[in-house]
């Protein structure tokens, strides 16, 4: 690598992390005191300025027995990477005083079930005291992700979020047993399991057909739903027993616990965002409004509350 040139990169190959990291080593004199300042291994710190000094072809330190001293090519840089900083700071306080505001559009993944039944009605309250935020509504189904600004909330299901993700458990949700009331008036599942049909739930990335060996694993699957709420629908038209959510089947006048079968915990919930969003007013607001509402709902998702 030449000792001292003058560095050309086109700018959408330029990593800025490994530029920031560059300026901390500049100014730390040493491997160790860089990474202690970043929060990284001394070895991490070691393969970046290599690797980012193979990229610009040129050697930005001179490694010495006291540490690293700024080469040639290296005092030219941080001139220029340390303005960089600076107009990045820049624009950072001028986002972040308007994501103050609480104001703009939020787009927020639902699992259905939780959608259709207490959460829309909570969300309108929401909306009439922040008129201001423009609120768009995705099916938790598309999967989309708040990692790569997908989405800026995602309401999941699942006993494992990202770990690239922030956010905070909202509770479980309990799962239980559902028929038609009148499909129960016909149709016994205990006595007579094979004259039954079972309505599984069933996506591209997930399925319930887990759950029905835990409740009647002799009644035949006869329809398949790609969606809770078709799901739902079907159980309301007869077409036989399903598994689902107690906040979702609960409080339908034309369903029926299953007599006899307790609800089973079901997964956990989750509010969860993009760690650079959490600090955004509108994001930090409706993460909080989640955490009570669902609080407040806390017996309606365990099933506790009194069936239809």
């Amino acid at each position: 690598m030449g000792s001292h040139k003058r560095i050309l990169l086109p700018m959408d190959e330029l990593d800025w992390d490994d530029l920031r990291l560059f300026a901390v080593l500049a100014r730390a004199g040493s491997v160790r005191r860089a990474g202690e300042q970043l929060g990284i291994h001394a070895s991490t710190v070691t393969r970046r300025l290599e690797h980012l000094e193979q990229r610009l072809d040129a050697r930005l330190f001179n490694r010495t027995p006291g540490g690293l001293r700024i080469a040639e090519a290296g005092a030219d840089m941080l001139e220029r990477v340390e303005q960089v900083g600076r107009d990045i700071d820049d624009i950072e306080r001028l986002v972040r005083g308007r994501d103050r505001r609480l104001a703009g559009r939020l787009l927020v993944s639902i699992p259905e079930p939780i959608g259709h039944t207490f959460l829309m009605p909570e969300i309108a309250g929401f909306s009439e005291r922040f008129r201001d935020i423009e609120i768009e509504f995705a099916p938790a189904t598309e999967r989309l992700d708040p990692g790569r600004r997908e989405v800026d909330v995602a309401i999941e299901i699942t006993e494992r979020p990202a770990e690239h993700l922030v956010g905070r458990p909202l509770g479980r949700c309990a799962l239980a047993v559902y028929a038609g009331r009148e499909y129960l008036t016909r149709h016994d599942p205990f006595c007579a399991p094979h004259d039954c049909g079972w309505i599984e739930w069933e996506t591209r990335h997930s399925t319930s057909g887990h759950v029905r060996p835990t409740f009647f694993p002799n009644v035949p699957v006869r329809a398949r739903c790609r969606t809770a709420i078709l799901q739902l629908a079907a159980v309301r038209a007869g077409l036989g027993l399903a598994v689902l959510p107690c906040v979702l089947g609960d409080p339908d006048d034309h369903l029926l616990r299953v007599p006899g079968l307790d609800p089973i915990p079901g997964p956990q919930i989750w509010a969860l965002t993009h760690r650079d969003m959490r600090a955004v007013s509108r994001v930090h607001e409706f993460m909080s409004f989640l955490a009570e509402t669902f609080l407040a709902n806390a017996d309606r998702l365990r099933g506790e509350t009194e069936p239809r």
